[in-house]
């Protein structure tokens, strides 16, 4: 096989795109080996959105490949014996000698096949050999891999050996199958248990979510893991079970985050290999189903397991008060577990915050403000009618965009912010206001008008008020955004966002071009909500 190394490729990130778009592959823009842009897993439909995307977009100068069709075969192994000896197994694969293959960091390399049955990522646990971290990947249905560009610790392009995806259609990789992506890692896991240790020995659970008999929390969790099937598929809708390990897994296309790696949820414990974390079946409700306190996480699952909290150990304590999300007071204490363990790290260590302001039932108003919100409650698993609110006056806001105006002849610019604890469930009035949007009958081109990216560049935020004089942006960490554009010693192009939404929703009249004065946005009648 030809092994000329194809390093100076003088395309512009543009070219690139659309050259690798005209032989079938779908580019991804990349920053680094991270791509974080808007809707990134889908693949781009024409070469007017990849010209859009590549001109509000323009910090993202490296170029990734959409797997899914696309198979990459990622041989993540610094040693290079180690290495050598995964590419030879990867050469005698059926076609592997006409895969292309990429280097990012030798003797790292890549070889990329055409699926012939979509799946989703497949790995191999991580291993020291030789002194070096190792791994297999084989990135699959939600991944990407960077294949132009500068990668962002050698500093040097990533370099293809021979041909790359510029010269041969994606039509024209060599195919692979599921099974012999299953053989080849089985057989490269072998070679690392051989040779090495693995990272991450099975951990001693009896000291932590697996321990019985301790506490309220830790006999729910144990209880939880010993049945995942009876909470799993209803907290995580997409999640499936693993026929050999018997692990329920979660991708993080799923869960909404640009993140490769995914959650594994298995009877021996629970661990987010995107987050390098371990969890617990509490901590995970809380985080991904909303839940406002461990109490409500515990008492849930207890539902979906058939059990009541008392067969655990949760003594009821009448304080005179009762618990409903939103309203929330001091939980009843478990029984015996007045003191938390030192060491225990799932035992709840903050107290419930009060809920005040705004009387609930003043979350629904009349009109469509009150109905979307009320359909937004009714879409989440731990409702919470104040966000809901948040999220149906913006929906609105930008729905009804430039067609009213106040009795002065004004419009109004809405300036809304949601404030809530990790885990509390603000990620749903995203998703539903989204799916709300895309239920009519012009499909996505509704979210596509009405939701803007974060923005991150004046230009990026000129073009989009163009496009759709009214958006709605949700900006997600307020705070720190804020921080970041205000601050004295802020970037340039950061000071020229905050000049521009100033003079964008300050001004009661006149015209805003950005940086370009022509064509011109009317003040009067643009109001990003």
């Amino acid at each position: 096989m030809q092994q000329e190394q194809q390093t100076n490729i003088d395309l512009s990130p543009l070219e690139i795109r659309l050259a690798l778009f005209a032989h079938g592959y779908s580019p991804v823009l990349a920053r680094g080996k991270v791509s974080d842009v808007a809707g990134w897993r889908t693949p781009v439909a024409s070469i007017e959105e990849i010209s859009a995307l590549t001109a509000s977009n323009p910090s993202y100068q490296n170029t990734g490949l959409l797997c899914g069709p696309l198979v990459a075969l990622d041989i993540d192994t610094p040693d290079p014996e180690t290495a050598a000896a995964l590419l030879a197994m990867a050469d005698a694969l059926p076609g592997a000698d006409r895969a292309l293959r990429r280097v990012g960091r030798a003797p790292k390399i890549s070889l990329f096949f055409r699926a012939t049955e979509i799946r989703k990522k497949v790995e191999t646990p991580e291993y020291i050999v030789r002194g070096h971290k190792c791994q297999i990947e084989v990135m699959q249905d939600g991944q990407q891999v960077v294949g132009f560009g500068i990668h962002p610790e050698t500093r040097q392009p990533y370099e293809w050996l021979g041909a790359s995806p510029l010269d041969v259609p994606f039509a024209d990789l060599p195919e692979i199958t599921p099974e012999t992506i299953a053989d080849f890692v089985a057989e490269a896991e072998a070679y690392f248990a051989a040779h090495g240790t693995p990272v991450r020995e099975k951990k001693d659970t009896t000291s932590n979510a697996r321990s019985g008999g301790d506490t309220f929390w830790r006999r729910i969790n144990t209880a939880a893991l010993d049945n995942t099937d009876a909470w799993v598929p209803s907290l995580f809708s997409s999640a499936h079970k693993e026929a050999g390990t018997g692990a329920w897994r979660v991708t993080s296309r799923d869960l909404g985050r640009d993140l490769q790696e995914d959650i594994s949820i298995h009877r021996d414990g629970i661990q987010d290999f995107g987050l390098e974390q371990s969890e617990t079946p509490i901590s995970l409700v809380e985080k991904w189903g909303g839940a406002g306190s461990p109490q409500i996480a515990a008492f849930w699952l207890c539902e979906r397991l058939g059990r009541e909290p008392a067969d655990f150990g949760w003594e009821q304590r009448d304080l005179g008060v009762r618990m409903t999300l939103g309203k929330l007071s001091k939980p009843p204490e478990p029984a015996n577990d007045d003191v938390a363990d030192e060491d225990d790290d799932d035992e709840p260590s903050t107290p419930i915050p009060q809920a005040g302001g705004l009387p609930e039932h003043l979350c629904f108003p009349p009109g469509a403000v009150g109905d979307f919100a009320r359909f937004i409650v009714g879409c989440a698993r731990f409702p919470s009618p104040h966000l809901a609110l948040v999220a149906s006056l913006a929906f609105t806001a930008g729905l009804v965009g430039r067609r009213y105006k106040g009795p002065t002849g004004l419009r109004s610019n809405l300036y809304i912010i949601g404030l809530a604890e990790s885990g509390f469930g603000k990620d749903v009035t995203i998703r539903v206001t989204s799916a709300l949007a895309d239920s009519t009958s012009w499909g996505h081109k509704v979210s596509e008008n009405l939701f803007s990216d974060q923005i991150r560049s004046l230009p990026g935020l000129a073009g989009k008020l163009r496009k759709s004089p009214s958006a709605v942006v949700i900006q997600d960490e307020f705070g720190r955004w804020l921080a970041e554009h205000t601050a004295r010693n802020a970037a340039s192009y950061r000071a020229e966002i905050t000049a521009s939404l100033m003079e964008l929703t300050g001004a009661p009249a006149g015209f805003w071009g950005g940086k370009r004065r022509l064509p011109a946005i009317s003040r009067a009648s643009s109001s990003p909500a």
